[in-house]
């Protein structure tokens, strides 16, 4: 008879016998995939849904515009384009970031600036935007990233209202700051709908601004005769039911976030962001600091190869930017030591998981495996 305490990768058996699944084939993705073959609507150019998506993002938002496009990271090169950045401009941003915002600055010849982040919630630490701030700053683009939200009333005083901020909300796009929805706190905001985004449609994205010259500015890139980005009908579709479910969603994710947390209150190596006040974060990772030391040495990379066995999707943060880039293709006005340890310390619990049923069971029963074998673990895994 199996040690039911013994860890799937040391021989016993898997808490989960698969990752949680995602995007679900519920019924409303079902009818939505019937109805566009009965149509024929997902081939065609132009049609009913793609309006129908822009007008519901707009009341849910109550955003002025919106702007479909073919992934978030064309959404962010479109802000960037509309905001009219170039060679010899400069970007600003967290030393920890998505890498494709970083290229995309890059594209379109400008230079990022980066700068560093809390050493508390690994967001954009808006205290040392000041320092990095030349006569070349055109834009900061702010990316909300595992759960957390930059303070975007802040950022506006420092930078005052001449720079453009760009919300990255492909995280959140449920999040509401100060009871306005994530991406719209800036001046341009992003949300994502790829395949692993909690709104999915493989991929696709939007760009919400209620500023009228920017807007135009955005409509103009777009517009050659066919949009240059385009969302098909056939994904605008898709997206269409979910959003009817996106709030239930959100509540579920937001309660199984709540038992985690009070979970790893006693739990040393796995430390949470701390809660914000006036925000409402969306959940698409749940980030925590991993902290090796307080689990006999066991690396997060030996942690995270365990718990994913078990079925529970954990992976690593992202790369910090100044390790994975040549220094010549950015500049930052500090060192970057909270972004250095980001890049080795964060671990986030994917989204899915959220809306299992028995989630917090399932967690406690993988972290109890890993804690009481731990020793034999950092021998073992490689």
């Amino acid at each position: 008879m199996k040690d039911p305490t013994l860890p799937a990768i040391l021989g016993g058996d898997r808490i989960r016998s698969n990752m949680p699944e995602w995007p679900i084939l519920d019924e409303g993705a079902r009818s939505a995939f019937e109805q566009l073959m009965l149509s024929g609507d997902w081939g065609k150019y132009t049609s009913t849904h793609t309006k129908t998506l822009i007008e519901l993002l707009c009341t849910a938002y109550v955003a002025r515009h919106v702007l479909l496009t073919c992934s978030g990271t064309a959404a962010i090169e479109l802000a960037l384009r509309a905001a009219n950045i170039g060679a010899g401009d400069e970007v600003i941003m967290a030393g920890y970031d998505y890498n494709p915002n970083f290229k995309t600055i890059r594209h379109i010849g400008a230079t990022p600036v980066l700068v560093d982040i809390r050493a508390d919630n690994a967001q954009l630490n808006v205290e040392l935007v000041q320092a990095a701030l030349s006569d070349k700053t055109k834009a900061v683009l702010a990316t909300h990233l595992h759960g957390a939200m930059i303070e975007m009333q802040t950022l506006r005083e420092v930078v005052g209202d001449e720079i453009v901020i760009i919300e990255d909300a492909c995280q959140m796009p449920g999040a509401t700051y100060h009871n306005a929805f994530a991406g719209l706190s800036g001046d341009l905001g992003v949300i994502s709908f790829g395949g692993t985004k909690t709104l999915s449609a493989g991929r696709g994205g939007a760009l919400l601004t209620n500023h009228n010259r920017l807007a135009f500015q955005c409509r103009k890139i777009l517009d050659r005769g066919n949009a240059v980005f385009p969302l098909s009908e056939m994904q605008a579709a898709l997206l269409l039911p979910q959003l009817k479910s996106f709030n239930e969603r959100k509540q579920l994710r937001e309660q199984q976030v709540a038992g985690i947390l009070e979970l790893v209150t006693s739990c040393t190596y796995l430390i949470p962001f701390p809660r914000q006040e006036n925000t409402s974060p969306d959940y698409y990772k749940l980030g925590f600091w991993y902290n090796a030391a307080e689990l006999n040495g066991l690396t997060r990379h030996q942690f995270i190869r365990t718990i994913r066995l078990e079925g529970i999707p954990f992976g690593p943060g992202f790369e910090a930017l100044h390790k994975t880039h040549l220094a010549k293709t950015y500049r930052t006005p500090q060192d970057l030591p909270q972004s250095t340890r980001a890049d080795q310390e964060i671990t986030g619990l994917h989204h899915p998981f959220l809306l299992e049923p028995n989630a917090l069971t399932e967690l406690i029963s993988a972290l109890s495996k890993i804690e009481t074998h731990a020793e034999t673990l950092c021998k073992q895994v490689t």
